[in-house]
C-alpha cells in the first residue's frame, strides 16, 4: 500500500511554484477534512443524546410503573396482589438496564466523542493557525526582497543597504522555519486523518460490544428465562380468557337486542303479544313527561327521570346532579289515568292538595306507575299502624342508583401466575378485606330526608314548586345558638358540617370500615359527578346527635347518643369524620348499622373530642341513676369514688373504658387516650335498655 503524499521539507527554504502549488492542495484538503470531521462530530453527538435520552426514558418508565401502587385505583385494593409483584420485579429490571444504557452513554463519551474533539481542537486548528502565520512570514519576505532591490548603487547608501539585508534575513529565517513546521504539520494530518475517522467508530463498536456483553450475562439467566416465560404463559392465558369474555358479551348483545325488540317501539305494535302489567311493584323509575304550567297559561311538557325512593316520588331533570321530590307518597295519594287530556298514557297523582300531571310512553307503563304509587302507600300506611318510624336514614337514599355494583364492589384481579392461583385454593381462607364489612346491595344515600312529623313541629306542608332536598352552596356563616341549644343539656356543641353520605355496614366498630365507607362514597359522589354538598348544623349533647337545616333550623335527622357505637376521622383528612349507629331492632340479631360521613368545617378531631365527653357524661349519668334506682345505702354512696364521678379507666390497650367491678355488667365505652388515636365511643345493648327504662 503507498504511504500518502508529502511535501519535501528540503524545498522549504526555495518556495518554488511547485512547491507552492503542493502546499495548495495540502491547504485544500485539509479545509475538507475539517468539514467532514465537524459533520462527523455533529453525527456522533446525536448518537451520544440519543443513548442520554434512552437511559432517562427508561428510568422514567420505570418511576412511572413503581408509582402503580400510588395511584389509588378503586377496584385494586390489594396493595400486594399479583400484578402489583409482578409490575415491581419489571420496574428493578428497567432500574438495571436504564444503568446499562447510562453506562453506556458513558463509554461513548470517552471512547467516540473525545478522540473526536481533540483531533479537531489540537490537530485541525493548530493547522489552520499555522496556514495563516505562513502566508504572513510569506508576505513579509517578498517584501523585504522588494525594498532590498530598491537600494541604488550609489556609495552613501551601503548603510542603507546593509540594514536590508538584515531585514531580508531575519523575515527568510522566519519563513523557512514556519515552512518547515508547517509542511511538517500537514505531512502528520494524513496519518492523523486515519486515525480521527478510525478511533471514533472504534469506540463507538466497543462500548455497544461492551453493553450488549453486560445485557447478556445479566439477561441470560435461568430465572430471567423462567420469569419472562411465565408471564408470557400468563399474558395468553389472559388474553384467551378475554377472547372468551369478548364471544360472551358478543353473544349477549345479540339475545339482549333480541330480546329487547318490543322495547325500541314507544308502544308495542298490535301483532306484538301483549304483556300485562306488573302490579306488585314497590318501586320503580323511568323517563316520564311532566306537565308544567306558567303564568297559568303556558303548558309545557318536559322530560324528567322519574324515580321512587322509600315514601316519596323524586324526579331528576336532564343536565342535574341531584333529584328533587315532587311528593310524598303517603296514605292520602291517589293515582288514576285522565282522559280529558290531548295526550295519551297521561296520569295524574295526587294528595288532596297538591296534583303531579304526567305521561308514560304506553298503557303498561302508565298501569305500572299507579300500581306503584298505590302499593308504595299502602305500604307507608301500614308502617305507620305498626308504630315503623317514618324516618330512618338507612332507608332513605336521594340518589337512588339501580347497580351500586359498578363502583362499589371491587372485583378480585385474576390470578396471573398459575402456581400463585394453586396455592390460593389450597390455602387457608384469605383474611377478610374492610370491603368485605359494607353491605354493597344497598344503594348509598348522599342526602338526608326531614325526619317524622313529630320532630318538624307539625307544621303544614307549603304549596308551591317542588322543593329541592339537595340545595346547592346553601350556607349559613352564623349558627343559631339558641335554637341549637338544650335548656335542660348540661353539655351541648355546635358545628357547621357537610353531610357527604351514608352506607350500610356490617359490623359497629372499626377505623377500616369508616375509612373503606368513605372512600366508597367519594368514590360514588366522583362517578355520578356530585360535588356539591348541602350545609348543616351538627349538635352534639350528652343524649343525641341532630343534623339542622341552617335556613329554619329544622331537624333534618337525630341520633340517640346510645345507638352511636363508633366515630373517628379519616387518617388522611382530618376534616372527614364518620361514624357508626345502630337501628334498633326487637332480635338483637337483625340489628343493622350505617356509617354516616361528614366533612366538617374546621376539625373533625373536635366533634370527635365533644362525642368522647358527652358519651363520657351520659355514662357517668347512666351509672348514677342505676345505683339510684337499686335502692343503695348511703354507705355504698359514699364509697363512690372520684373516679366514679368523673368517668371511668381506660383499658391497657387504650380502645375501651373500664369500669368498676360493681358495674363490670355495664360494657365499656372506647376512648382515644392518644392524640394519634380517633377518639372512640361504645355504649352496648345493656346500657341502651337500662337508660331507656
Amino acid at each position: 500500500m503507498p504511504g500518502p503524499e508529502r511535501l519535501h521539507l528540503e524545498d522549504a527554504l526555495n518556495d518554488d511554484p511547485q512547491t507552492r502549488s503542493m502546499v495548495s492542495l495540502f491547504e485544500q484538503d485539509s479545509l475538507l477534512l475539517k468539514k467532514y470531521i465537524e459533520s462527523l462530530y455533529g453525527h456522533c453527538e446525536k448518537v451520544l443524546n440519543a443513548q442520554k435520552a434512552l437511559a432517562s426514558a427508561t428510568s422514567s418508565l420505570a418511576d412511572h410503573v413503581r408509582s402503580y401502587k400510588m395511584q389509588g385505583f378503586y377496584l385494586d385494593t390489594d396493595p400486594d396482589s399479583i400484578l402489583s409483584s409482578i409490575l415491581q420485579h419489571f420496574v428493578s429490571t428497567l432500574d438495571e438496564i436504564s444503568s446499562w444504557q447510562q453506562m453506556c452513554a458513558t463509554q461513548l463519551t470517552d471512547g467516540m466523542m473525545f478522540p473526536l474533539n481533540r483531533f479537531i481542537e489540537a490537530d485541525l486548528t493548530e493547522v489552520s493557525a499555522m496556514a495563516e502565520m505562513f502566508h504572513i512570514a510569506s508576505n513579509e519576505l517578498e517584501n523585504c526582497f522588494a525594498k532590498f532591490c530598491k537600494v541604488p548603487k550609489k556609495r552613501e547608501n551601503d548603510k542603507h543597504r546593509q540594514e536590508t539585508n538584515e531585514e531580508v534575513y531575519v523575515a527568510n529565517k522566519k519563513f523557512h522555519q514556519m515552512a518547515l513546521h508547517y509542511y511538517a504539520s500537514l505531512n502528520s494530518l494524513q496519518y492523523k486523518r486515519k486515525i480521527a475517522l478510525i478511533e471514533p467508530l472504534l469506540g463507538y463498536i466497543n462500548s455497544i460490544k461492551s453493553h450488549f456483553s453486560v445485557g447478556n450475562d445479566a439477561m441470560n439467566t435461568s430465572e430471567m428465562e423462567t420469569f419472562v416465560s411465565s408471564i408470557s404463559a400468563s399474558v395468553q392465558e389472559v388474553q384467551s380468557e378475554l377472547n372468551h369474555e369478548t364471544l360472551t358479551a358478543v353473544s349477549l348483545i345479540d339475545s339482549i337486542e333480541q330480546q329487547s325488540q318490543h322495547l325500541y317501539y314507544a308502544e308495542p305494535l298490535s301483532d306484538m303479544p301483549y304483556i300485562p302489567p306488573n302490579t306488585s311493584l314497590a318501586q320503580k323509575s323511568g323517563y316520564l313527561y311532566h306537565k308544567t304550567k306558567f303564568a297559568g297559561m303556558v303548558t309545557r311538557w318536559d322530560r324528567v327521570y322519574v324515580y321512587t325512593l322509600g315514601g316519596h316520588l323524586m324526579c331528576l331533570s336532564k343536565g342535574e346532579v341531584a333529584g328533587c321530590s315532587m311528593m310524598e307518597l303517603d296514605r292520602t295519594v291517589a293515582a288514576q289515568a285522565l282522559e280529558n287530556e290531548d295526550r295519551r298514557n297521561v296520569f295524574h297523582i295526587t294528595n288532596g292538595k297538591k296534583a303531579i300531571v304526567l305521561q308514560a310512553l304506553n298503557e303498561r307503563d302508565r298501569d305500572e306507575w299507579i300500581a306503584t304509587v298505590h302499593n308504595i302507600a299502602k305500604e307507608s300506611f301500614s308502617n305507620r299502624d305498626r308504630g315503623t318510624p317514618h324516618f330512618q336514614p338507612s332507608q332513605e337514599k336521594l340518589h337512588n342508583i339501580p347497580k351500586p355494583q359498578q363502583f362499589s364492589p371491587v372485583p378480585p384481579v385474576p390470578n396471573i401466575s398459575s402456581n400463585e392461583n394453586k396455592k390460593s385454593i389450597s390455602g387457608s381462607t384469605p383474611p377478610s378485606s374492610p370491603i368485605d364489612h359494607l353491605v354493597l346491595d344497598v344503594p348509598i344515600q348522599f342526602d338526608m330526608f326531614s325526619p317524622s312529623e313529630e320532630l318538624q313541629s307539625n307544621k303544614e306542608p307549603k304549596e308551591g314548586p317542588p322543593l329541592r332536598i339537595n340545595p346547592f352552596d346553601q350556607s349559613s356563616l352564623t349558627i343559631s345558638a339558641d335554637a341549637a341549644k338544650d335548656a335542660t343539656s348540661p353539655f351541648w356543641e355546635v358545628y357547621p358540617v357537610r353531610f357527604m353520605g351514608t352506607m350500610q355496614v356490617k359490623k359497629d366498630r372499626g377505623d377500616q370500615v369508616v375509612y373503606e365507607t368513605i372512600r366508597q362514597i367519594m368514590a360514588a359522589r366522583a362517578i355520578h359527578n356530585i360535588f356539591k354538598m348541602s350545609e348543616s348544623h351538627l349538635v352534639v349533647t350528652h343524649e343525641f346527635l341532630k343534623v339542622l337545616d341552617p335556613s329554619h333550623q329544622a331537624v333534618r335527622a337525630i341520633f340517640p347518643l346510645e345507638d352511636i357505637s363508633f366515630w373517628t376521622t379519616h387518617r388522611d383528612n382530618k376534616r372527614l369524620l364518620g361514624f357508626i349507629t345502630r337501628t334498633r331492632s326487637e332480635n338483637i340479631e337483625q340489628a343493622t348499622f350505617h356509617c354516616h360521613v361528614f366533612e366538617v368545617q374546621t376539625s373533625a378531631e373536635e366533634i370527635c373530642g365533644a362525642l368522647t365527653t358527652a358519651a363520657n357524661i351520659a355514662l357517668n349519668k347512666i351509672m348514677i341513676r342505676k345505683k339510684k334506682e337499686e335502692d343503695k345505702t348511703s354507705e355504698l354512696l359514699d364509697n363512690v369514688t372520684k373516679e366514679d364521678i368523673l368517668g371511668p379507666t381506660v383499658s391497657e390497650d387504650g380502645k375501651f373504658l373500664v369500669l368498676d367491678s360493681q358495674s363490670s355488667d355495664i360494657n365499656a365505652v372506647s376512648s382515644n387516650t392518644s392524640q394519634d388515636q380517633s377518639p372512640v365511643c361504645q355504649l352496648e345493648h345493656k346500657v341502651s335498655e337500662e337508660s331507656e327504662a
